[in-house]
């Protein structure tokens, strides 16, 4: 049997950009779907795509879908920072590089207006995923009502956060935080990401749904 194709921005000539709440308005032009990006042990993960309603016979090609979205750093469980998450004083931690942080509406009308459309979005793509599906990881709601949506970045072999992490300032210089504090929370940022799930075949747990970030920048 041949080996199945792994879909993935580096290997795809085509992606398609939009706005986060356009996915879940996708029109009868195109079709969401999850395509097989990697495959790690048991463990499977599935990449958010479009492909065209075929007009013939024949498969089309898939895409993967970047979605954007514009808020501001969450203050709480960031960990946007040359550090990520290890803990800067075990140097020994030879865990793998992975930052994150939480984003949440400004504090304007449209923003907040915005926002309101994420949860919404977020079941919408869950109905393209088979069996039960784990958004903790992805979305969170705070009692007073606040959504917040978590991007998550992991550096390839041979990469740091520090020198690698997709974050820039409004020149599009890349600036990685070196600790919390220059963190630049209260300010408009722009994130780029994919969805995934992953998918554990020795779990008896539910799929669980990621933002995958690409770039994150302020603007």
């Amino acid at each position: 049997m041949p080996q199945q194709q792994l879909v993935t921005l580096e290997n795809s000539p085509h992606s398609v950009l939009c706005p986060f709440y356009v996915a879940a308005s996708i029109n009868n032009n195109l079709i969401l779907c999850f395509a097989l990006s990697e495959h790690r042990g048991s463990e499977k993960r599935y990449i958010c795509c479009v492909r065209r309603t075929p007009l013939n016979l024949g498969a089309r090609p898939l895409r993967p879908l970047l979605l954007e979205i514009t808020g501001q750093i969450a203050v709480n469980n960031c960990f946007l920072t040359a550090h990520g998450h290890k803990d800067p004083e075990r140097p020994d931690d030879d865990s793998e590089p992975t930052a994150s942080c939480w984003l949440e509406a400004r504090p304007d009308t449209i923003s907040r207006t915005y926002w309101r459309s994420v949860l919404p979005t977020v079941h919408s793509i869950m109905e393209h995923i088979p069996g039960e599906v784990d958004i903790s990881g992805f979305v969170s709601v705070a009692a007073d009502g606040t959504v917040r949506l978590q991007v998550i970045w992991e550096a390839s072999e041979d990469e740091t956060i520090e020198t690698a992490l997709p974050m820039f300032n409004e020149n599009e210089n890349r600036c990685v935080p070196r600790s919390i504090s220059e963190v630049p929370f209260g300010v408009c940022m722009r994130a780029i990401f994919t969805v995934e799930y992953h998918y554990d075949s020795n779990s008896l747990g539910p799929s669980k749904l990621f933002a995958s970030l690409v770039r994150i920048e302020r603007v």
